[in-house]
């Protein structure tokens, strides 16, 4: 169940698809970004544990978010923000789109029980691909409890915000 939705205002950091000025501090009050996390397609970020597949921008590590190479279980919480188009991630990035259920199946796999998926994209406020996003096969036992929208003018940004479900084992 949803528990809450922002509505917040255009990007004012002046680099595109950034974030608008303490989105990424209000999150982590909200502690949706615990002390060991994972940015996946982190791009500019120099905060946690970073993946790109992109060397120039210095992340701890060079790889695709498709295929994670960490452990089950390792992260409090993992952010993804991957290209939001087939032909962005092309030009922009010289790369394939990725896919959007592996990159959530990646994410839900080196999160701990309890941690928190953030993901941001812009093709996700149709109401055909949420609430349903919680009944995929990659997102079963997760629970979407945040959207954020930001942007003033078409297309909109959505954060997404999923926190993964213990298990009857992991209580034991």
């Amino acid at each position: 169940m949803i528990k809450e939705i922002w509505i917040l205002g255009p990007n004012n950091t002046g680099y595109p698809g950034g974030f608008p000025t303490g989105f990424l501090n209000a999150v982590r009050k909200k502690g949706w970004l615990r002390n060991r996390t994972l940015h996946v397609c982190s791009g500019s970020v120099k905060d946690g544990v970073t993946l790109d597949i992109n060397p120039d921008v210095k992340p701890t590590v060079v790889g695709s978010g498709e295929a994670l190479p960490f452990k089950t279980n390792t992260f409090g919480s993992v952010l993804i923000d991957p290209p939001y188009s087939k032909e962005y991630a092309r030009k922009m990035y010289g790369c394939k789109y990725p896919g959007m259920w592996t990159l959530l199946g990646e994410g839900k796999r080196v999160l701990k029980q309890g941690g928190y998926i953030g993901l941001v994209h812009r093709n996700m406020i149709s109401p055909h691909h949420w609430p349903p996003w919680n009944s995929a096969p990659r997102m079963k036992r997760t629970a979407m409890i945040a959207v954020a929208v930001f942007g003033m003018q078409m297309p909109f940004r959505a954060f997404l915000v999923w926190q993964k479900q213990g298990t009857l084992k992991s209580w034991l």
